[in-house]
């Protein structure tokens, strides 16, 4: 007997081997698509059948084994649909191989489908991995240790078989269930780390903040498989929430939220995250969590995301499964935040090199150890003449006139190997270059020694400084006689220059300055850097250099209370850039204005889409509406409901009542059909006429039957006057037309379906509920 559980034992641990292979790394619990469970259920039902080869036949027909492990691990990595498959499967061998329909082998496959179906249950409602195990393995051995107990005792055998195989059946499930823990978490642990390694190569390639939260989410998302995501950005004591990710869609909100939004924020400006793992024990008191409290969210985690020592933004992950996020979670997400810090600081570090080097006028050469050229910036083409590609690889002698050639490789050999080296790490001289065409120019000439890789490296900024001097004092000159001119402008009016590699004001003036409480001291002789605000540095940074490139630039910013324009305007000398001026509106009065127009054209095009009459939506909005529903219920996978109804006998209310009455009549009715709609979340239209519509997707034919008949009797006991009518007062006739998401239609056959079922509902006699399937004919709804 010890040798056919020791052949199981070996089956289990073969299967454990051969499923690396087969499923490449063990299947995610609750993640797994219908084509995996049935390959799971399957994929262990052929080991419970091998096992049984091996099998010890304790009485007659009766087979003891270790095949119940098998239906455990179908059930785990599967849930109900996988471990029934297995058991069904198991159970046909059973009958297959071993007696065919036998009393005992019934109630043998019977006991197998009871554990197949409460281990199925218990793995979809127990998340946490050991309670799961201790659970399904009990019952099991409970179970069969009730039914081999019977056989053995019927047939007059000695119990001793029984209590070995219950020790066999614990310890090959501890060991299976062991092996599982132990791969698990060893590929969990490889696998994070190479999303961790490939989420920080990906950041290399991203150019803006916004795309590595984005980025980061849908990462976050796609590893965890979460259902919701979001990122709050924290700036200067103010808060935003970037973007939000649900359903795999992300979208870029920009709008601001309070402490009182999100009940984590106020521990994350502390450094600390939070994690709420049932929000059907503890849910979050934010205003924002209680939305999504209502859009199923059950379970979050909230990480800060720290740069610079202060905390930049907050990290929001939700799922629709209770106790989904736990601490190793977590700690992996914590893990995280680092490389977004790194990709900040890495993005931040390019960008500021990239607009110094693509927007600089200015020369950016840089050579190798052996003097050739390894770098050329498109101002060192408009300096010397010579494209990239020209001067990629050349010897930087084509940059020297060739009777000083001589002296200056001299002076550069002197620098870098011998009495100025302590000196070479930094330095600027004036020299003379040599342009393409063999014009000699003045150059001012910065370099600097680095090494990279055991690689020495010169790089040096070249520019031509012939007319600086005389620039210099046309500026000053211009400052001093637009003084007056600009001072009680309503505006301000800023004048800058490029001075080495920032741009520098010259000119600051006009009565907005005491508007934002700024003087012309603190502005004049001052960088850009230095004078702006941070969040706006790069956007400004961007203006100004494209109006030093010759570009007249108009842009729109905000900043506090207040909203401007502000005008460039590049003034050229001798078809150069000599200054920039710039000039500040304030126009957050006009904003104000045009925010209130485009409010009234809201509110405009929400009353196109209402219906005079009843307050329901029109026929136009509810066309709208059905094509979108189609899309959005094929997408999600869930059937659409719709349900049309008519007022009987309306024509003769109204020539009985009038159309005043009428009118009153349809108003009460809408009000009835609207405010049941509204409380399912039902999208309730006026049709035409007596006639109206209700879009209810991904509900059941109960639901819809259920939904129906509670508008049919809302109006029923009104108990309007209608003499006209069978009933002697208002009554309504319902159809409705149910589709699953694979077989739904366009929309007229969606609408010509549910008309049938109208038309039924008034042929039996009116004042009923008629449903119809997109299939089947046409038939009352019990």
């Amino acid at each position: 007997m010890v040798s056919f559980f020791v052949a199981d034992f070996f089956i289990l641990t073969a299967s454990l081997f051969l499923s690396m292979f087969v499923f490449k790394r063990l299947p995610d619990r609750f993640k797994t698509t219908w084509r995996m469970r049935v390959l799971i259920g399957v994929y262990h039902s052929f080991f419970g059948m091998l096992m049984m080869l091996f099998s010890v036949e304790v009485a007659d027909s009766v087979l003891l084994d270790l095949r119940l492990i098998p239906v455990l691990l179908a059930a785990y990595f599967g849930g109900l649909r996988s471990s029934l498959l297995a058991a069904g499967l198991i159970s046909t061998g059973r009958f297959a191989l071993f007696d065919g329909f036998t009393p005992q082998a019934v109630a043998a496959v019977a006991l197998v489908m009871l554990i197949g179906m409460l281990s199925g249950i218990a793995a979809e409602r127990i998340i946490a991995f050991w309670r799961l195990w201790l659970l399904n393995t009990s019952t099991a051995m409970l179970l069969t240790g009730l039914f081999y107990g019977y056989v053995l005792q019927a047939n007059g055998m000695a119990l001793s078989k029984l209590w070995m195989m219950e020790v066999f059946f614990l310890v090959g499930s501890l060991f299976v269930f062991g092996c599982i823990y132990f791969l698990k978490n060893t590929y969990d642990r490889h696998f994070l780390n190479k999303k961790l390694y490939d989420m920080i190569h990906s950041f290399h390639n991203i150019d803006n903040v916004n795309d590595i939260y984005e980025k980061t989410l849908r990462e976050l998302s796609d590893l965890f498989r979460t259902d919701l995501g979001s990122i709050v950005a924290i700036r200067n004591h103010r808060y935003q929430l970037v973007g939000f990710l649900s359903g795999g869609e992300y979208n870029r909100i920009g709008s601001s939220v309070s402490l009182a939004d999100i009940e984590a924020l106020e521990r994350a400006l502390a450094g600390h995250s939070s994690i709420y793992p049932d929000w059907t024990v503890r849910q979050p008191k934010g205003l924002l969590e209680v939305a999504i409290y209502e859009r199923g969210a059950r379970s979050s985690i909230h990480v800060p995301i720290r740069y610079k020592n202060r905390v930049i933004a907050l990290l929001n992950l939700g799922s629709s499964t209770p106790n989904f996020f736990n601490a190793r979670v977590m700690k992996f997400v914590e893990d995280l935040t680092p490389s977004i810090s790194m990709a900040l600081a890495l993005l931040e570090s390019e960008a500021r090199f990239s607009s110094i080097v693509d927007s600089s006028k200015d020369g950016i050469v840089i050579a190798d150890s052996e003097l050739n050229i390894v770098s050329w910036n498109y101002g060192a083409s408009r300096t010397f003449g010579y494209s990239e590609q020209e001067a990629l690889g050349q010897p930087v002698s084509i940059l020297i006139p060739e009777r000083r050639r001589k002296l200056y490789l001299k002076r550069i050999d002197r620098i870098i190997n011998h009495l100025d080296h302590a000196r070479a790490k930094q330095n600027t001289v004036e020299a003379f270059g040599r342009r393409k065409d063999g014009t000699i120019f003045p150059i001012e000439l910065s370099y600097s020694i680095w090494e990279a890789s055991g690689i020495r490296y010169y790089s040096s900024i070249i520019r031509d400084i012939t007319r600086r001097k005389r620039n210099e004092e046309q500026i000053l000159t211009l400052q001093r006689d637009l003084a007056d001119t600009i001072h009680f402008q309503h505006g301000v009016v800023l004048k800058y220059k490029k001075v080495g590699d920032d741009f520098i004001y010259t000119l600051a003036d006009g009565q907005m300055l005491k508007e934002i409480g700024v003087t012309p001291q603190q502005l004049i002789s001052q960088s850009l850097a230095a004078a702006s605000p941070p969040r706006l540095l790069e956007f400004m940074r961007e203006q100004y250099a494209l109006a030093w490139s010759g570009q007249v630039v108009e842009c729109e910013y905000g900043h506090g209370r207040f909203t401007f324009f502000s005008t460039f305007n590049p003034v050229f000398k001798e078809g150069r850039v000599h200054e920039v001026v710039v000039s500040v509106s304030n126009i957050s009065r006009r904003k104000q204005a045009e925010e209130k127009l485009i409010e009234a054209n809201r509110r405009l095009e929400l009353l196109s889409n209402v219906d005079g009459l009843t307050g329901l939506h029109n026929r136009r909005s509810f066309d709208r509406q059905l094509d979108q529903e189609r899309e959005r219920c094929r997408e999600r996978g869930v059937s659409l409901t719709l349900m049309m109804m008519d007022i009987d006998a309306f024509k003769s209310f109204n020539d009985t009542y009038g159309h005043v009455a009428g009118d009153a009549c349809l108003k009460q009715v809408a009000d009835i059909f609207g405010e049941l709609a509204e409380a399912q979340d039902f999208f309730a239209a006026r049709y035409g006429g007596e006639e109206f519509a209700c879009i209810m997707p991904g509900t059941l034919p109960s639901e819809a039957a259920e939904f129906a008949e509670s508008v049919r009797a809302a109006v029923q006991s009104l108990d309007t006057p209608n003499e006209r009518s069978a009933a002697g007062i208002v009554t309504v006739s319902i159809g409705t037309a149910i589709w699953p998401a694979e077989e739904i239609g366009e929309s007229t056959f969606i609408i010509d379906t549910a008309d049938q079922a109208l038309y039924a509902a008034k042929s039996a006699g009116r004042n009923r509920v008629v449903g119809v399937s997109y299939i089947e004919s046409v038939a009352p709804i019990d």
